[in-house]
């Protein structure tokens, strides 16, 4: 039961990176800008 809830997991994380490729570029650019922005916030903290 275990590997089937990691399956779904993973088809779940999959269907997510799926739709974020289905942004547009600026879209995606500001996410990864907020990702980034996340990243260093947390490494000053």
């Amino acid at each position: 039961m275990k590997s089937l809830n990691l399956f779904k997991e993973r088809e779940l994380t999959m269907n997510k990176i799926k739709d974020t490729l289905k942004l547009s570029v600026e879209e995606r650019i500001q996410l990864v800008q907020s990702i980034w922005d996340s990243v260093a916030a947390e490494a000053e903290a």
